[in-house]
This record gives C-alpha cells, sequence and structure tokens, in this order.
C-alpha cells in the first residue's frame, strides 16, 4: 500500500473492521500533512485537520473520537520511522 509512512514502499495485508473505517479514511486523507523539521518528520499538521475532517465528510460528533484514533496511528508511524532510521 502506498503512503502508509513516508518514503516507505510496501505492500502490506490486513483487515479492517467496518468500525474502524472513518479513521482508517481519515489517516489515509492526512498522509499529506506530514510535518518535517531539520531532525526528521515529527508529527502530523493538525492546523488542516478540520478542512481534511470537513472534506471525508466527518461529522463533528465523531471528529473527537477520530482524532483519538489519529493520534494513535501518528504515535505508532513515527515510532515506526524512529525504529528504522526514517
Amino acid at each position: 500500500m502506498d503512503g502508509l509512512l513516508p518514503g516507505r514502499r510496501e505492500e502490506a495485508t490486513f483487515e479492517l473492521l467496518p468500525d474502524a473505517l472513518p479513521a482508517w479514511r481519515l489517516w489515509q486523507a492526512m498522509q499529506t500533512q506530514w510535518r518535517l523539521g531539520p531532525a526528521g518528520v515529527y508529527g502530523l499538521d493538525y492546523a488542516v485537520l478540520p478542512v481534511v475532517e470537513q472534506r471525508c465528510g466527518i461529522e463533528r460528533e465523531e471528529a473527537g473520537q477520530l482524532f483519538a484514533c489519529l493520534q494513535d496511528m501518528e504515535r505508532e508511524a513515527l515510532r515506526m520511522m524512529a525504529k528504522k532510521g526514517a
């Protein structure tokens, strides 16, 4: 799958439960919004999150829960990038 992590082109197969689909769609939509500094990637640009949520059709009531999921995925991606020396 393309776009899971910056600089990685690794094919992966996984099962996605239907309840996780909105969080996955938000995650995928945010993949062009990584912040990069002198030390490398350090997180997602949350300033654009409201626009991305709107474009993804995410309702305000659901946004808080999805934000927590997005942060979980972001932490794991950053952990994996640091481990790989990205």
